[in-house]
Formats: C-alpha cells, structure tokens, sequence
C-alpha cells in the first residue's frame, strides 16, 4: 500500500507503563486506509485504549512510532492532533453548558474563530438531528444523546479522522443503533476514516470494514473482516430436499469442488464451503439434473465473534 492511501501507520509499536511487569503493546504494526471504518477488536487488556492514545498523541511508545496523514507522533505530534477527532469511553461535555455551546466551545479550542464556530455548529447540530436540542444543557441529555453531541464536536472540527474509543459502551440498544447510523453516515456520505476500538463482535461486525484483532498487546489477525470470519471456518449452505436424500448423495455433492463436507439431518442437506455463490450454483444444478426436488435454501456465514474465539485459545493467548 502506498504511503499516500494510509490514514494511520502503526510500526512496530510496543509500549511498557513503569510499573508493568508486562507490555501493554508488544511490536505492534498495522496500516489503517483512508476512508475504512477499521476496528480495533479484543477484550478488556488486549491494548486498544493504549494503542489509541499513542495514535492520538497522549503517551509515547516506548519503540516504534506511528505515522497519522504522514505525520510522527513522536516528532510532529502538533500536526497529529490537527488530523484527529476523538470521542472516548468518558462522555467530556461540560454539563452546565448549552448543547449549542459545547459544541462552539470546542471549535474555538481548535483554532476556529467565533463566527465560523456558530456557522460551523449550526451546520452539524441539524446534519445529526441535535437542532431541538441545542439550547438545552449537556447535563439534561439522555447518554445517547450526549454520546451523539461529543459526535457533533468531532465532526464540525473537519478532522480527516475519527478515533472512537468504545463510543456505544453503557447505551442502550436504541442509542446504540443511532451512533452506529451515525458512524456509517460519516464513511458513506464524507468517506471520513474512522478507527473504532471495541469488545462488541456485533458492532464490528456492523460497521468495520477492515480490523485489527488484538490479544494481550499483540497482533492475532490483521484483514478485511470478510477475510478474518473465514478463521471461524466454512460457510453453511441448508438446503432443504421435498423427499428423503437417496443413497449416494452425500459422495456426489462432495465431489463437487469447493465442498468441505455434507451432513444430513432428516430431509436437510448442510453443505460446508468456503466459496458460498459458486458452490449453491454448481449444488442445485447437480440437485436439478439428479431429478432431487428442493423446497428451500438458506445461508450460515461464520461470524466475527466465532473467528475471536477461533484465533483465542483459552487463556488468552494467541493461538497458533
């Protein structure tokens, strides 16, 4: 990938607190394309929130470095920050202030001049549907809504990227399909780069389009998350048959290419693949051209929560 297309560069980054035994970050590397939702992924301790603030200049790696739009952390971490926009676990509003002023507040503390904060607040505030809430106080918000604010403050600023640090963490589930319609609006309509650090499969799931997925201060994949479900095995293709499979079924679907293996239950057919479109073509015309009826067919894609237990063996290690 050329220097040019990468967002985020993470070098063989590892990093000692002074009173670990252990690395939280051990020779991590990673590159994050400009205009992905990319996951960090992994469980409490894997080292994303750690990660996160070397990427955004809070603390400095104890070796390796990081690059953000071609910029050193380490070196020009000034213009770093001028390509960032955070929102973390902690929801940073000041409670006794206006929505509206939060927001305004924020952009003066980036540099924008009072006019161009009020326009600029204006403009975001009805982009995520905050206008009638803007003259009520942060602390009167709902965490849903407060959530979507510190969103509101990432996103006037203009930030090339958007860091999200557990961004749905203790909302419930209607808050929590918001931001995610947020997160995926930001992508589609301005191709904002996003990097979500997250425990939650199912918001990975939802939005990423590339991951990390991490474990005790390392690498366990790094890939496209269609690329990192294969890790929890074949795809399932169930068909189900209108009579009781004849004998000799099971052997001809299984000389068909691309089939892992068949299995029969009653008058369904499981047929284990890797290459799901290809294979359901070539298996219903052998059904067809057997003369073998079918009454239905449905699809069993592996999931990224079964890949993170794949890719983890017990324990937490990394497995081989």
């Amino acid at each position: 990938m050329k220097r040019e297309e990468v967002a985020v560069q993470v070098e063989a980054v590892s990093k000692r607190y002074r009173s670990a035994k252990d690395l939280s970050l051990d020779g991590i590397s990673l590159s994050i394309p400009f205009g992905e939702v990319y996951g960090l992924l992994g469980p409490n301790g894997a080292g994303k929130t750690t990660l996160i603030r070397i990427i955004t200049g809070v603390c400095t790696p104890t070796s390796g470095d990081v690059r953000v739009c071609g910029f050193s952390v380490t070196k020009d971490t000034f213009q770093v920050k001028r390509q960032i926009a955070v929102v973390t676990q902690g929801v940073s509003l000041n409670r006794i202030l206006s929505v509206r002023t939060n927001v305004e507040f924020y952009l003066r503390l980036h540099g924008w001049s009072p006019q161009a904060a009020r326009v600029r607040t204006k403009e975001v505030l009805q982009r995520l549907n905050l206008d009638d809430h803007a003259h009520k106080n942060a602390g009167q918000l709902s965490g849903g809504l407060r959530r979507r604010v510190q969103l509101a403050q990432a996103l006037a600023c203009e930030a090339r990227i958007l860091i999200l640090d557990e961004p749905t963490t203790g909302l419930d589930p209607h808050s929590r399909l918001d931001i995610w319609s947020i997160i995926g609006q930001l992508r589609r309509e301005l191709g904002t780069t996003v990097v979500l650090s997250t425990q939650s499969m199912e918001e990975a799931e939802k939005l990423c389009t590339s991951a990390c997925l991490m474990n005790r201060g390392r690498v366990a994949v790094a890939a496209l998350v269609k690329d990192i479900r294969a890790f929890a095995g074949p795809a399932v293709v169930k068909i189900s048959l209108a009579d009781i499979p004849p004998e000799g079924l099971e052997q001809g679907i299984t000389s068909i290419p691309n089939v892992q293996s068949v299995q029969f239950q009653a008058n369904t057919l499981f047929v284990y693949t890797y290459e799901t479109n290809s294979v359901t073509a070539l298996l219903l015309n052998y059904l067809g051209g057997s003369g073998i009826r079918t009454t239905a067919v449905a699809f069993e894609a592996p999931s990224l929560e079964n890949a993170y237990l794949a890719l983890v063996a017990e324990g937490g290690k990394v497995a081989s």
